[in-house]
């Protein structure tokens, strides 16, 4: 082969290889070099079982403790909530207390029923009120509550004012037997034989003195309703009214017999010539005491 044919392929081969060196040059500019002690481009290291058992364990640990303390808190506000609520519970329990005495004291001081009632008197009534209403602490129902309420509150109220009654009507009766006795003595200087109508006195002030007596008795009996369960109330209270009405018709019967006694006097009087006229007609019947409809059940 010639020497020219031989420098032909030579500058092909050069020509040929001119690109793939600027390639590879280019390249080169845009790889930067890894710094030493880089991982980039290497493998990563393999997991230890061990370290992920381990730290599955302390996440574990973790959890637990956390658990802990949740339940422990949850037990202490739980613990708080129950003393706050029986402190709360007793606190209004005290306050109830009190507002019933104010309210029983403003319900006194204008309810004619207990016009003339002693403050003793009242406040025994008042502790009364208190000791009930403790006992309706336990029912589930607000309206049989308030209605056990207005009942207790009724039974005290008419005894006082049917107590009160028969002491009017045992006044008026000494009025007219005082009128009966001024006229006796009239009659009596006249020369009139009067032992008829003193006999006659005699016994009938010796019936208002009882009529006095148990009224004032009754009058300062204060009724201890007795409750046992909500689901006795209404035979319990039937029991209370029952008394009532028993205390009531001793009373009426007594007044009763007082009017008789004192007629029996005026009629005495007006048998006797010369007395004043006629007294009988001057006494008035006593006005015939029944209980409210709430006693009569």
């Amino acid at each position: 082969m010639s020497t020219k044919t031989n420098l032909i392929i030579f500058a092909i081969l050069l020509i040929l290889a001119l690109p793939a060196n600027a390639q590879d040059s280019e390249t080169a500019e845009t790889i930067e070099p890894t710094p030493k002690g880089s991982t980039r481009g290497q493998l990563p290291p393999r997991p230890n079982p061990e370290d992920d058992l381990r730290t599955k364990r302390d996440q574990l640990r973790e959890d637990a403790m956390e658990r802990k303390e949740e339940v422990r808190d949850a037990i202490k506000d739980r613990r708080d909530d129950i003393r706050d609520t029986m402190m709360d519970k007793k606190g209004g329990m005290m306050e109830k207390a009190g507002d019933i005495r104010e309210r029983m004291r403003t319900m006194m001081s204008s309810d004619k029923d207990f016009a003339g009632v002693p403050e003793k008197l009242r406040e025994k009534i008042i502790d009364q009120k208190e000791k009930f209403a403790e006992k309706l602490e336990k029912f589930k129902d607000k309206k049989k509550k308030e209605l056990a309420e207005k009942i207790e509150e009724q039974i005290q109220k008419v005894n006082q004012r049917l107590s009160a009654h028969f002491l009017e009507s045992a006044e008026k009766l000494t009025e007219i037997l005082s009128r009966i006795e001024g006229r006796t003595k009239i009659a009596k200087d006249r020369g009139a034989d009067v032992s008829s109508v003193e006999t006659a006195t005699t016994k009938a002030k010796a019936s208002i003195a009882k009529l006095i007596d148990a009224s004032e008795k009754q009058k300062n009996k204060v009724f201890a309703v007795s409750i046992q369960s909500e689901t006795t109330a209404r035979s319990d209270f039937g029991k209370s009214r029952k008394e009532l009405n028993s205390d009531i018709e001793a009373l009426k019967a007594l007044a009763q017999q007082a009017r008789v006694d004192v007629r029996k006097a005026a009629v005495a009087l007006s048998n006797i010539k010369e007395s004043q006229p006629e007294v009988e007609d001057t006494v008035a019947p006593t006005p015939s005491a029944s209980t409210s409809p709430e006693t009569t059940n």
